[in-house]
């Protein structure tokens, strides 16, 4: 029956995420695989991916998950990049994922039946949150990060078992994998201790020894990380104020606690609840709120008062105990507290987290079906019942999952469902913006390429409607202004407004001198790309157009 199980865990896979087979790149996954330079040396790249942080822009370089890249390196050297094959991956990943999970949640509940574990990974299987993580190649790093981790709990709970030193070694070897593809496993040097507290009988001796080998695996990858220039996200990523108000008006760590009740409460809310799903949400469709907002006390009393009555039951090491400090933890480093999350909310952060869900969830279908006192047996006149209502939110979710998935096309179609959910999306809008404006540029019959162009430039001026201080939507709403109605005077206009909000704005400046170069304002316009070669003397253009210039004076 277990086996069965593992078979409909496979079939119920491929049932939900099949369609998205035929679906392209979107959203960033030119980041790992269409424009990224060392994926596409292939293996030869690898090397150098180990030395490199995980995103080299101009204006981005932060992050360190060699593990990942490493993965899209080996995919590219073989396949090319073709998304189809991506998109077997990513699906295969996912089946992988509920099957270890599935395997290891047999061993946690070993006192119960195994249907139990089979419920838990059910639920976790079908929540439509984790539609993201499947659909948007990028998140191979989420996928990656999770596998690893419950390989890293499968092996340390085998040590609980058997006292091989061996399975510590191969427990630290796979939370450094884990914490490789992708941080957002930090959580779990907390929860591999719980879990063997809960689920073992470890001595303090022996805890300590884990807690150890996970404490050099940190610090192994710690020290890797710290060799890579740039490489922690903290630093070397750009804190924008409509990815996050928080990272420019930040209240500090106890200004931030109404914001981490609300931003749990909404985490609870898509996963009861996902009626609305978007690729991104940030300000300001997820706003900044204080304690006058009901939706913080609502969030704080259920939060605060599930996780009393868990640390009071704790000495229980009841299931559901597990499932409430498991979720806590989890989310913990997304909730606004901590630091700020980019996006505020962001589908893929509830990733991990959401097995905590999943387990209490399990455990209380499971304990309402099951009326057998004696460990390790399912008698109960609801089965029936149980049986009909998972497989009525099997139905629900594969509606929501399957149309979210067609969403998921490529980065038009994904951009411009989501908009219309989340409107005032300053970052949302000014996506849409550029995907428009970028096919725009490949278009070559003049009416279809104009209306394009209008399209953008709506988008554009939408998310300066929202954040005023939107630089690069100011200064792509320029580069319409001259490369659709040729009206070089609005184009100074919003090139300046660019500038006036960011000082060093290299491809502002530019355009500013373009504009003054072409009413012969020559001197000032030479001024302009001397400021712009002051603060990148790589911009050739800049150069350029000053010898062109001085040429003519000649």
């Amino acid at each position: 029956k277990r086996r069965i199980a593992s078979f409909i865990i496979v079939f119920l896979c491929l049932f939900l995420y099949g369609n998205t087979l035929e679906n392209g790149y979107s959203m960033d996954d030119e980041y790992v695989m269409t424009n990224n330079t060392l994926v596409q040396k292939g293996l030869k790249g690898i090397p150098k991916i180990f030395r490199s942080p995980y995103v080299q822009q101009k204006n981005e370089t932060h992050s360190y998950r060699p593990i990942t890249l490493t993965t899209f390196a080996i995919e590219y050297e073989v396949f090319g990049a073709k998304p189809k094959i991506s998109h077997i991956i990513s699906i295969a990943l996912y089946m992988i994922t509920c099957l270890v999970l599935f395997k290891l949640l047999q061993r946690l509940f070993r006192d119960y039946h195994w249907s139990l574990a089979a419920i838990t990974t059910f639920f976790f299987l079908v929540l439509p949150v984790h539609s993201e993580v499947v659909n948007n190649i990028k998140c191979r790093d989420e996928l990656l990060c999770f596998i690893f981790a419950l390989l890293s709990l499968i092996q340390f709970v085998r040590y609980a078992d058997t006292k091989k030193i061996f399975a510590i070694v191969l427990g630290v070897l796979f939370i450094v994998l884990s914490l490789l593809s992708k941080p957002s496993s930090m959580t779990y040097l907390a929860i591999i201790p719980l879990t063997l507290w809960f689920f073992t009988d470890l001595k303090l001796k022996s805890m300590l020894l884990v807690t150890g080998g996970i404490a050099v695996g940190f610090i192994l990858v710690r020290f890797g990380a710290s060799s890579v220039p740039i490489a922690e996200t903290s630093e070397g990523r750009e804190a924008l104020y409509y990815e996050n108000p928080f990272f420019e008006e930040n209240p500090g760590f106890i200004g931030r606690i109404p914001m981490a009740f609300y931003t749990i409460g909404y985490y609870l809310k898509l996963m009861v609840y996902p009626a609305v799903l978007i690729c991104y949400y940030g300000y300001n469709h997820v706003p900044i709120v204080g304690w006058e907002s009901p939706l913080v006390w609502a969030s704080m009393i259920l939060i605060l008062s599930a996780v009393a009555w868990a640390l009071y039951k704790i000495k229980t090491k009841a299931i559901w105990v597990y499932g409430i400090l498991y979720f806590v933890i989890a989310i913990s480093m997304f909730s606004n507290l901590v630091r700020p999350a980019v996006g505020i909310i962001a589908e893929r952060f509830v990733y991990l987290p959401s097995l905590g869900f999943c387990i209490l969830i399990g455990y209380i279908v499971f304990k309402l079906s099951n009326k057998s006192k004696e460990a390790g047996k399912f008698e109960g006149k609801y089965k029936v019942g149980v049986v009909v209502s998972l497989l009525l939110v099997f139905a629900l979710s594969a509606v929501k999952v399957t149309f979210r998935n067609t969403e998921w096309k490529n980065t038009e179609s994904i951009l411009l469902s989501d908009v219309k959910k989340a409107p005032e999306s300053a970052k949302l809008n000014a996506l849409l913006g550029i995907a428009l404006y970028n096919n725009a540029q490949k278009e070559r019959r003049p009416q279809q390429k104009g209306k394009l162009l209008n399209s953008s430039f709506y988008y554009f001026n939408k998310s300066v409607e929202v954040y005023p201080n939107y630089a690069t939507s100011w200064n792509n709403m320029a580069a319409i202004y001259i490369n659709g109605e040729r009206n070089f005077e609005e184009a100074e206009k919003c090139y300046r407004q660019a500038v006036e909000i960011d000082s060093e704005y290299t491809e502002a400046l530019f355009g500013i001198g373009y504009c003054l170069e072409l009413k012969n304002q020559n001197d000032e316009a030479i001024s302009y790309f001397e400021k712009v070669l002051k603060y990148d003397p790589g911009f050739s253009k800049a150069s350029e157009h000053i010898n062109k210039i001085r040429a003519k004076k000649d």
